[in-house]
């Protein structure tokens, strides 16, 4: 490979890869709370769909990631 990837690059496609993406969804799902003790919304925080963060809507459909 000519440019291999940089090292957080790399850790970005094996979580993609992998599907270990950690969405609302899955946060919520397992109980995982946020620094101020909150459960994590099941709801997109970075668009107004109005959605819920699973992997396919946080690569394909979010506003977000539109760019990528």
């Amino acid at each position: 490979m000519a440019n291999p990837l940089e090292s957080i690059d790399q850790r970005r496609l094996e979580v993609i890869v992998t599907g270990a993406i950690r969405t609302q969804v899955r946060l919520n799902s397992a109980g995982i709370k946020n620094p101020q003790n909150d459960e994590f919304s099941r709801i997109c925080p970075h668009c107004n769909l109005g959605l819920e963060e699973a992997a396919h809507h946080k690569l394909w459909k979010c506003t977000l990631s539109a760019d990528l």
